[in-house]
């Protein structure tokens, strides 16, 4: 008699523990809603893996259609067996010239098709030209110099390049020490699964990674450590970058010692990351500046990033594969 008794009152936290969840439950899918209605979150791109010597590398095969919530834009990203958003190529066609693509998110066509990058429209003009001209992307968001040179070290052997185009962007030196680089998920550990489907399918859960980034950052930055600074370029900075450079070209040299290395800013009007780039290819034999400012004066300032990403528009794109080709036909064709 007494055991029932204790048994009854033991099952009245039942449904006030079901209450509870049911509670906590709608709290969350409240939130959800209101996240997704007032503050969309971007997507997660989920096209990297680690890699011991670049830090991380695209996967192979890999499809994703990257949603940009705010507006009515997408990124299809599809990368080749290769593990490189470039074309499949069944075999290696008889072109006039083969050109190499290195660089970051920007070579990469972040916020665009492919069929929108410079590399494509190169081909485009030079189609038009009536010169054969084939492109090679080797564009991975987040890599930096260091990255790029290394990649190209342990991969040109066997390559037939007539010309190596590199993309600097502004914030490779602080990729090339560590910083800024893409968040990489934790593939090993148990909970995986769980934070990739709510990474995947989860506003809230976004917002959340993004508040706590944020948080982070701020603490850091009032650490005053200025070595966390994506944009900020030292001296050693560009000391490194022109070791980096130099190695790249000793690469591409060991290829074809005939190939050029075609060095491009991301940032065209920026007079500083000009004025060191331009003075590092004219101290490096094979290395050429390249100024697309000219060839981008007449694109609005406005109109020369997509207003969902902040990277190259496609018009700026086609400045650059014109200021390319421009210089390839002067110096080459």
């Amino acid at each position: 008699m007494i055991g029932n008794t204790i048994l009854r009152k033991n099952m009245i936290w039942i449904p006030n523990l079901i209450l509870i969840g049911l509670s906590i439950l709608v709290c969350i899918l409240g939130s959800e809603f209101c996240t997704r209605m007032f503050l969309p979150q971007p997507d997660i791109a989920e096209w990297y893996q680690p890699h011991p010597l670049y830090h991380h590398i695209l996967k192979s095969n890999f499809h994703q259609r990257y949603t940009y919530q705010n507006f009515e834009a997408y990124m299809d990203v599809q990368t080749n067996t290769h593990g490189f958003r470039d074309f499949q190529r069944a075999k290696t066609e008889e072109c006039a010239l083969r050109i190499l693509f290195l660089g970051d998110s920007f070579v990469f066509g972040y916020g665009l098709g492919i069929e929108k990058r410079l590399d494509t429209a190169l081909r485009t003009l030079a189609k038009k030209n009536k010169i054969a001209v084939d492109t090679i992307n080797w564009g991975v968001p987040g890599w930096g110099t260091r990255q790029e040179a290394l990649y190209a070290a342990n991969h040109l052997t066997g390559k037939k390049i007539n010309a190596v185009v590199l993309l600097f962007c502004n914030n490779d030196p602080a990729n090339d020490r560590g910083v800024g680089l893409p968040t990489l998920p934790d593939i090993e550990s148990p909970l995986y699964p769980l934070k990739t489907g709510l990474r995947r399918y989860s506003h809230l859960y976004r917002l959340l990674l993004k508040l706590r980034a944020n948080s982070k950052s701020a603490r850091t930055d009032g650490a005053g450590d200025s070595d966390n600074s994506v944009y900020d370029i030292t001296m050693k900075d560009w000391e490194n970058t022109k070791k980096y450079i130099h190695e790249l070209g000793c690469s591409i040299r060991r290829v074809n010692p005939e190939a050029p290395l075609l060095v491009l800013a991301a940032s065209p009007d920026d007079n500083s990351i000009r004025d060191h780039l331009s003075t590092i290819a004219m101290k490096q034999d094979g290395t050429f500046y390249i100024d697309l400012e000219p060839f981008i004066v007449d694109i609005a300032v406005e109109d020369r990033q997509m207003p969902w990403d902040g990277h190259w528009s496609p018009a700026v794109h086609n400045g650059a594969a014109s200021a390319i080709f421009h210089w390839l036909r002067k110096e080459v064709l």
